[in-house]
């Protein structure tokens, strides 16, 4: 759907892909999701897509927004009319915030690919910072994740989301300053980088080096177009589900990685005669 309204701007087609926003809908999302419903949402709303926290957070529903941004006494005194703390699922309030961050900022990425944009290159690194150092990761041991009733596990987020969403931001980091051999950026992705090798999970790992790849495309001759046609390959490249071995084609075709190639422009200024056409030296 994303692909066919790719840049359309159609409000109609974008609400179909919709958010929960009440306590009700809460019980029935499957958190992971929305943070492709989101990239798919603003992609297909292409012109509404902003370039700052304030924007990142409009994209999180407010119900979702209070609940995890606020301590217990108040989020009982916003909503304790219409529920109680014990019937609120804080560990699906958390995971949705997450996921949403992520495709809010997924979409940035592809909104300002190839541009070098230093505002949203720091924009992107204030939300990798945040997802290393701010945001809770549970414990490993089984059933820390929902008892959330206490203040020192409340919004705790399981290590595969977080880790999963630091790919992410790495991907739309790198799509941001491809090709333009940043070191802030490359700083950033080699502590992403030393991160992931701890564990060697085999989809990190691949993302990681991607973003690497991207940032110094062409040794700094090449950058990413924004066409729908890149749009679409970078899309099928990046997608945000990361495999567990090289074989692992369950949910994503590995060989569509390799699509990035049809997004590629070249970064070089050539100067051409104004009458002829033709290149000239300078």
């Amino acid at each position: 759907m994303a692909l066919i309204h790719l840049k359309s701007n159609n409000e109609q087609i974008a609400k179909r892909l919709s958010i929960p926003e009440t306590f009700h809908s809460l019980d029935y999302v499957r958190p992971a999701f929305l943070l492709q419903k989101i990239l798919c949402r603003n992609l297909i709303m292409w012109d509404s897509i902003g370039n700052t926290k304030e924007w990142v957070m409009s994209q999180i529903p407010e119900l979702i927004r209070e609940i995890y941004m606020n301590d217990f006494d108040t989020v009982d005194k916003k909503f304790g009319m219409r529920i109680s703390l014990e019937e609120i699922d804080f560990a699906t309030v958390a995971l949705c915030y997450v996921n949403i961050s992520a495709g809010a900022v997924f979409s940035i990425g592809f909104k300002y690919a190839g541009t070098g944009n230093k505002e949203v290159r720091d924009l992107i690194l204030f939300y990798i910072e945040m997802f290393r150092k701010v945001i809770k990761t549970a414990t490993s041991v089984p059933g820390t994740l929902q008892s959330n009733t206490e203040p020192e596990t409340k919004n705790q987020v399981d290590r595969a989301t977080i880790e999963t969403g630091l790919c992410v931001l790495a991907f739309s980091l790198s799509m941001v300053m491809a090709g333009t051999c940043d070191i802030e950026t490359f700083r950033t992705l080699r502590i992403l980088r030393k991160r992931f090798e701890v564990e060697m999970h085999y989809g990190y790992n691949m993302a990681i080096n991607m973003a690497i790849g991207f940032v110094f495309l062409g040794n700094g001759a090449y950058t990413f177009n924004r066409s729908d046609k890149a749009i679409a390959a970078l899309l099928c490249s990046l997608y945000p589900v990361f495999p567990n071995s090289p074989s692992d084609n369950r949910h994503h075709l590995q060989a569509m990685r390799h699509f990035y190639v049809m997004a590629i422009e070249t970064r070089l200024l050539q100067a051409r005669d104004i009458d002829t056409g033709n290149f000239v030296n300078i």
